[in-house]
Formats: C-alpha cells, structure tokens, sequence
C-alpha cells in the first residue's frame, strides 16, 4: 500500500496537477504559521455477496450467515485516489522532537458538527464539549467564533509506532475510530 501511495503522490507531481496546492504550501511555509501539505488517500468501497462455488455442481452460490441466513457479505474497494490538502498549521500538531525522524505521532485538528460526527463515526451520545470563545478564534470578533459555536473539537493522531490513524474528541468518552 505504501509504494501505491507513494507512486500515485509522484504521478499526481509529475502531471504538474498538483502546483498550486504545493505553491500555496511552500509560501506557507516560508510566511511562518500558514499551513502545510497533507498527503490524503481516499477510498470508496461497497459491500458485495460471498459466493463460492458449490462443490457438485460447480455453479457459484451465495454464503449464508448461520444466525440470520442472510447473504454473507464483503467489503470491497472500488476506487482509491491519492490528493494533497492544504491544512493550517494552527490545526497541526506533532510530538516535540529536535530530529524529524524521530516524531512517533503527529495530529490533525477537525471542527465538526454532531451531524458530522454522527456521519463519520456513528456515534450517538456526545457530551457538551463544544468550543467556546476561550478555545478558538484569535480576536477576530463574534463572526469569527460563531462557525465554531457548533462544532467539536476532533482530533486525528497518526501514531507512527503503532502504524494506526486514531480519532479522539473530548465530547466522547472512548476512541471514535
């Protein structure tokens, strides 16, 4: 998996599709605070019916579950694309490190909405954590902090060690995927 990223995001360069997202990366970085480029795989999938075929006849028939003798089923990549985002680097995060190498995880920083997380990972209980005035905006006025009013706080940790992506929300009690 790592090399078809890894080919895709040299590819996706290649082709010069990719200029200003990594323009607008590279003068971020050079004008301290704005942002950085985070690599994004994205995957559709669906789900289709186990079949084998019948040992007799040879024909393909469907597996059924033992409890509910509902088709059996599995899921299946349809289609994956590798993209570049631009994130801003005040919902960027990672292990303090004086060596790059050695950063073991790193955090991305969402504001969604309890339908946003309902959504993605159909949680249904979330407690009252939502961002208030002290924890957001940066003395930009009301506006500003009105399209946070509604959101959480969720964090995406990659840990490098464990190999895992975790999502995390104090408006949750455990891990959310």
């Amino acid at each position: 998996v790592a090399m078809a990223v890894e080919q895709s995001i040299a590819l996706f360069v290649d082709s010069n599709s990719i200029g200003g997202l990594f323009e607008r990366c590279v003068s971020d970085f050079l004008i301290t605070g704005m942002g950085v480029a985070k690599a994004a795989l994205e995957t559709k999938t669906t789900q289709i019916p186990v079949v084998v075929a019948n040992v007799i006849t040879g024909q393909p028939e469907m597996v059924l579950d033992e409890q509910t003798g509902e088709p059996k089923t599995e899921e299946v990549i349809l289609t994956q694309s590798v993209g570049v985002e631009h994130w801003p680097s005040k919902q960027f995060r990672w292990e303090p490190s004086a060596n790059w190498e050695k950063v073991s995880w790193i955090c991305y920083d969402h504001y969604l909405t309890k339908k946003e997380i309902k959504k993605q990972f159909s949680v249904d209980q979330l407690k009252d954590s939502r961002q208030g005035s002290e924890d957001v905006g940066g003395g930009s006025g009301d506006r500003e902090l009105d399209k946070y009013s509604q959101t959480y706080l969720v964090h995406e940790i990659w840990d490098h060690k464990a190999g895992k992506r975790l999502w995390i929300s104090s408006c949750h009690d455990d891990i959310l995927e």
